[in-house]
């Protein structure tokens, strides 16, 4: 058997962008936009749809129906609120040249009975393979090297969170079991109340004016989730005995946002 490869495809689709990051429809917020762009240089078609996902404790994110197909995870799936039936959207399918952008619209429709909480579903954006990526027949049975030929079309997409708060929500944040030696960090973020967190992890050199020795962004822990660990690689190996400080704050457009601190010394 002889695997075609098909690079130039990859390529397309991997100049996908989408801003912004994640959308809250929160309060009186029922309307929203998300932009797609194609930074490549040939058109792409892409299919849009919402699509349930959940977040494990390690901070993988998985498909729903892959997780109930799987038989995994039940207790987070029993935790999981769903926005799916909540959110219209349009377009459903575009066509993209190079360059060009597209404007995504969400509108939120909120039932009156709706209980408070959050609820959460992805907006995801897939590439469509283009109609002359197939093979032909004499290439795919090739009679005078006596093999199979096929040719492998991975599935490109991207996905952003849609968010939808109900009520007067509030969370709270711990950093907890925070371990450095080398160049790494590992911890676990505790997350507590009626909503997820999202925010950033800064580690720095003995307090909090210190050097920056560490620096991820846009961290969450979603509501399915009470806990998540994370592996945080630093920009140089600690020393032992050093004490870090180590800081989670969320956004800072967000009212009442949650944040934690602590001190720990590297081994």
């Amino acid at each position: 058997m002889h695997l075609l490869p098909a690079p130039t495809f990859a390529q397309q689709i991997n100049n996908i962008n989408i801003s912004p990051k994640r959308v809250v429809f929160s309060g009186s917020t029922n309307n929203s936009v998300v932009y797609i762009f194609n930074r490549g240089d040939e058109p792409v078609t892409y299919r849009v749809e919402l699509v349930d996902r959940l977040m494990l404790p390690n901070g993988e994110i998985r498909a729903k129906d892959e997780l109930i197909n799987a038989g995994t995870e039940p207790d987070l799936i029993k935790n999981f609120k769903s926005a799916e039936g909540m959110v219209q959207y349009t377009p459903r399918r575009v066509t993209l040249q190079p360059g060009q952008s597209q404007t995504i619209r969400l509108r939120l429709l909120r039932p009156a009975s709706l209980a408070d909480g959050e609820y959460r579903t992805t907006l995801t954006v897939s590439a469509l393979p283009p109609e002359n990526i197939g093979i032909t027949a004499d290439q795919a049975f090739a009679e005078d090297r006596g093999e199979l030929s096929i040719r492998a079309i991975a599935q490109f997409e991207i996905s952003i969170p849609l968010i939808v708060r109900q009520g007067q929500l509030a969370a709270g944040v711990r950093i907890e079991n925070a371990r450095a030696s080398g160049q790494k960090l590992e911890l676990e973020l505790a997350r507590s109340g009626s909503r997820s967190v999202y925010g950033d992890i800064e580690v720095r050199e003995n307090s909090e004016g210190g050097e920056i020795v560490g620096l991820v962004r846009g961290v969450g822990v979603y509501g399915e989730i009470d806990r998540r660990s994370l592996e945080i690689p630093l920009n140089r190996a600690v020393r032992p005995g050093e004490t870090l400080h180590l800081s989670y704050r969320e956004d800072a457009e967000r009212d009442a946002s949650a944040q934690a601190t602590e001190k720990i010394v590297a081994q």
